[in-house]
């Protein structure tokens, strides 16, 4: 029954397809293909998402999206809808490629760095983050990626490894997210001097109570609950801004 209601839903996809030609058909019609197991079909389809033009406007900037942008964000698609599949091998050899081709998007590597440490490949995983930072590609990271890259370091008792690594990311303080998670990283090894150390950095790059409640976050998922209040307190001084206020709240008094 669900083979021939996908059926059923490729022939529509590809009547609008023949239609419309536009970048979303061409993506449902990639998974579609996937799902009944139709490979080269599939990446037929995916292939015309990548290159169908776009139609759809930032509504905040109310311009049309960077074209080498938007199709970054359409490779990590694609990637992602391989995996979903169980197909992650062929995610693999496309982010390879696409990290290769755009050595500078930091997405990538990250994307790349956790399909391996997924695998079991520790070593690869790690030199895949630390060719990222050597090309200072830590711009558009995937704050997904690194908590994922993040417990599976832990879970694989690679945290002083993964410390050594991370330190190198963040001495370069582009990467508010890639600091984050050598903060988790320090907590979890149980050392204090470090993540104050990197908390203090981060903090002096900006005066938003979003980021102190994201700090004290990390501090109080990591059970050190009473040096996690400071963090959420100065969310609260005037000039943070109000918009996690309710969340630094909330915490104190659950730790209270």
């Amino acid at each position: 029954l669900r083979r021939g209601l996908y059926g059923l839903a490729i022939r529509l996809k590809e009547q609008v397809a023949s239609e419309q030609n536009t970048a979303e058909t061409y993506r449902q019609l990639g998974q579609l293909y996937l799902r009944l197991g139709q490979g080269k079909k599939a990446k037929r389809a995916f292939r015309n998402y990548l290159n169908a033009s776009s139609k759809t406007r930032n509504r905040s900037t109310r311009r049309f999206k960077n074209r080498s942008t938007e199709r970054i964000e359409r490779l990590q698609t694609v990637a992602l809808s391989y995996e979903e599949m169980g197909l992650s091998d062929k995610a693999l050899r496309l982010i390879t490629k696409s990290n290769l081709e755009h050595p500078r998007v930091g997405g990538f590597y990250t994307h790349r760095a956790r399909l391996l440490l997924l695998k079991g490949k520790i070593i690869e995983g790690l030199s895949c983050i630390e060719a990222m930072i050597r090309q200072r590609a830590m711009g558009n990271l995937s704050l997904a990626d690194l908590n994922s890259i993040y417990r599976i370091l832990v879970t694989n008792s690679k945290v002083q490894e993964a410390i050594q690594t991370f330190k190198l990311g963040a001495n370069l303080g582009s990467s508010v997210e890639f600091s984050l998670t050598l903060i988790k990283l320090a907590l979890q090894a149980g050392d204090m001097t470090l993540a104050s150390k990197e908390s203090k950095s981060i903090l002096s790059r900006s005066q938003l109570g979003t980021l102190r409640v994201r700090v004290g976050n990390a501090f109080y998922d990591a059970g050190y609950f009473r040096k996690a209040v400071p963090f959420y307190m100065e969310a609260l001084e005037p000039g943070r801004g109000k918009t996690e206020v309710k969340n630094a709240v909330r915490m104190l008094l659950t730790i209270s």
